[in-house]
């Protein structure tokens, strides 16, 4: 069965599903900081509370450091901030020059007496939009009034993406009305069931994975029993649409997790 976006844009009345893979597979990659993303020539250490003839000797002892100043003087911050370790402890450290910038925060941050030490990171006004066409109608994930709602009644999607657009190592399996697997949005986001795709296997009639199910290419139908999960309803389709449409592709719509892969489970017949 066909979908056009418009069905995808559906806000899903249940979603039920699970996902699976492990910690390590499925959370974001670690900050890298790239050559543009800081300062190349210094970076801010901030120090643990000592008294001042201690803190002077521990800014005299940062190695490569030519320069160090308070970051900002104490009269820029707000009263609250302004404790016995609040902005006098916070210090621009000029470096000098063809100082690998990473490694020695990483250095400074280990000393005795250092609460930690970063690089000067640029930081911008900016957010993650994807290229999809359809994607400003969906309020839900960014919502600027568009249909008539509440600005900013929505679930922050682009500001979750600055973090990260999802993970192609986690599987959700959306137990529903089927899926329309061949839909364009859907389909570089369907999961293929390793043991049962390849050399004419999706179709040979024979469970070659063991798991008792017989060509679960990309799911189960145990409304009917049938290896086929096609949507019956199209319920299924737009709940797989909100979770994972292909995001960025230029495509429709977009779904919260650009890159998951979606397993689809059929429980429900055309009538629910």
């Amino acid at each position: 069965m066909k979908m056009d976006a418009v069905t995808l844009r559906l806000a899903p009345a249940v979603i039920a599903f699970t996902i699976t893979g492990t910690a390590a597979e499925v959370a974001p990659n670690p900050v890298v900081f790239e050559p543009a993303g800081f300062a190349p020539d210094r970076i801010i250490v901030r120090f643990e509370p000592m008294p001042e003839e201690a803190a002077a000797q521990a800014r005299q002892s940062l190695p490569n450091v030519k320069r160090i100043g308070a970051l900002l003087p104490a009269s820029r911050f707000r009263s609250a901030d302004l404790t016995e370790d609040g902005p006098h402890q916070i210090y621009i450290a000029e470096l000098v020059l063809g100082t690998d910038v990473v490694a020695l925060a990483q250095q400074i941050s280990a000393m005795p007496g250092i609460r930690y030490a970063e690089p000067d990171c640029i930081v911008c006004l900016d957010e993650t939009y994807p290229n999809d066409p359809d994607f400003s109608a969906l309020w839900g994930l960014h919502n600027t009034g568009q249909t008539g709602g509440l600005p900013d009644a929505d679930i922050d999607a682009p500001e979750a993406w600055d973090i990260t657009t999802g993970s192609e190592a986690v599987i959700v399996a959306v137990v529903d009305s089927g899926i329309d697997y061949l839909h364009p949005d859907l389909a570089p986001n369907m999961w293929v069931n390793p043991g049962e795709s390849g050399d004419g296997k999706e179709t040979d009639g024979i469970d070659n994975d063991g798991n008792g199910y017989v060509d679960d290419v990309y799911g189960y139908d145990f409304a009917f029993n049938d290896q086929d999960p096609s949507d019956a309803k199209d319920h299924g389709t737009h709940v797989a649409g909100t979770i994972a449409a292909a995001g960025d592709n230029a495509t429709g719509v977009v779904g919260v997790n650009w890159t998951a892969r979606i397993m689809a489970l059929r429980a429900f017949t055309a009538g629910g």
